[in-house]
């Protein structure tokens, strides 16, 4: 089976949030990972951004830009897609029901804590953020802003 999972960095005051994963079915069960979820059949992939950012972290997120595709097999022999976006934190919206925590790159749970296709993603962003001692979001190709719902990449967003 093959699954289209967006992921966030979500990002404030130089940290990133992660959730323990207790309800993921395709992510190692007990472990850290990025807040994300997959794409609904319906759905393209400017709505899902919208509803799955709230809904898996809790938090109203502004500045919505691409960091990477990834393609991950899980336990069950899965394909996972996971196109990952850094997101600034503005606001908590809401409670979820699982542990949150916000960590800085110097002090991430240890390696194998992290679910193993997240920690790769983690390894990539603290490495890009450590060659520059910021991350340039300019750099960064955009896709779209949240609050203005802008369409960007118009490839990216559309149905199949």
């Amino acid at each position: 089976m093959q699954i289209v999972e967006v992921r966030f960095l979500i990002t404030k005051y130089g940290k990133i949030l992660l959730l323990k994963n207790e309800q993921d079915l395709f992510s190692e069960m007990g472990k850290w990972i990025l807040p994300g979820g997959p794409i609904k059949v319906d759905e393209n992939l400017k709505q899902a951004v919208n509803r799955i950012v709230s809904d898996s972290s809790g938090w109203k997120t502004k500045d919505v830009r691409l960091f990477k595709i990834a393609t991950f097999k899980d336990e069950s022999d899965n394909i996972l897609h996971e196109i990952v976006f850094i997101v600034e934190a503005v606001k908590k919206d809401h409670l979820i029901n699982r542990p949150v925590r916000w960590f800085t790159l110097n002090d991430l749970p240890d390696y194998l804590e992290i679910t193993k296709d997240h920690r790769e993603i983690i390894k990539e962003y603290k490495e890009l953020v450590h060659k520059g001692k910021t991350l340039d979001l300019e750099r960064l190709p955009p896709v779209f802003d949240l609050k203005n719902s802008a369409l960007i990449k118009s490839q990216l967003l559309q149905n199949p």
